[in-house]
Order: structure tokens, then sequence, then C-alpha cells
């Protein structure tokens, strides 16, 4: 990018005080745009400065409009919190009890108990989301072990196993070996 299309930037704080702020930051969204700051500071052209956050050219552009029209508060993003959740904090906390007790639970039947106890419907490609973010997870239902013995002794005891057959009992060979 030349020097004829560079902007000018508005210097609204010290280098210093930018400095200082770079150092108290914990938000990463924060602390790469007051680092394509400073790179700007430093002499950086719009683009470079962008790219040394990871940035397209686009982004810095409208970072450094930002800043130059509102200054430190005009640059830091303001999210507005996303959709509320479905479940209030009291009720996770009941789920999180629901699903302790007992059993393994299948995404299915976390899905089933939700809906009968609060009323509500979690997509399923979201449960597993939703669970995580609640430090748990639910069990993948899987074949059990003697099913996968019983499959082994029958191919082990045929002579013109197929394909597939050896292919399948591979695999659990290799699951068992894994555990």
């Amino acid at each position: 990018m030349g020097d004829s299309r560079r902007k000018e930037i508005k210097r609204h704080i010290s280098e210093e005080r930018l400095d200082e702020l770079l150092g108290e930051v914990e938000d990463n969204r924060h602390q790469e745009r007051l680092g394509f700051l400073k790179n700007l500071y430093q002499g950086d052209t719009i683009a470079e400065a962008a790219d040394r956050e990871g940035r397209s050219a686009a982004t810095g552009g409208r970072w450094l409009d930002a800043w130059n029209e509102g200054g430190l508060e005009g640059l830091m993003p303001s999210f507005g919190g996303g959709r509320p959740p479905k479940l209030n904090e009291q009720q996770q906390d009941e789920l999180v009890e629901l699903l302790r007790e007992g059993q393994s639970w299948k995404s299915q039947e976390i899905q089933h108990l939700i809906k009968d106890e609060f009323d509500v419907e979690y997509h399923p490609d979201y449960l597993g989301t939703f669970l995580r973010q609640l430090g748990l997870s639910y069990a993948k239902p899987r074949p059990k072990r003697h099913t996968v013995l019983r499959i082994q002794k029958r191919s082990s005891t045929s002579a013109s196993a197929t394909r597939s057959t050896r292919a399948t009992m591979m695999i659990h060979q290799q699951t068992r070996r894994r555990r």
C-alpha cells in the first residue's frame, strides 16, 4: 500500500498510555485492537499493522476510522451479549444435578429430559455444545464388548470371510488396542 493511500492517525492518547493499557487489558479483542494502534504509532501502514494482528487491511481501516472518530471508546468492541440462555442459572443447576444422578445419558435422552422438566427444546447439533458449557458430556452408544468378540470369533472360524467382515474385525481390533 503506497503512502498516497495512508490515512492519518489521530493520537488521542500518548504511546506511554497505550503501553499501559496493553499491559492491563485481559480481553483478546481489546488487546488486538490496542496492538493494532501500537503498530500504527510505530509507523506501520494500516495493512502492516492489521497483518501483525492477524486481520485484513479492510478491518484495519475500519478500526482506524473508529479510533479517529471515537478514540478508545470508539475502537473497543461493544457486544450485546448475545441471545439469553433458554435455561436460567437455577434451571441449569437443576439439570446438572439430574444428569449427575445415576446412569450415563445419551443425547436423545437428555433432549427428552430437558423438554419434560423445563419445556425447552435444544437442537441436537447444539446440545453437545450446551452440555460442554455446563461442564458435562453425554454418552455415545457403543457396541458391547461381547458383541465384538462374537464377530471376531465368527470371522476367524470362517475361511471365506468377506472383505467387509475382515474390515469390521480390523476396526474392532484397533479399537480394542486403543482402550
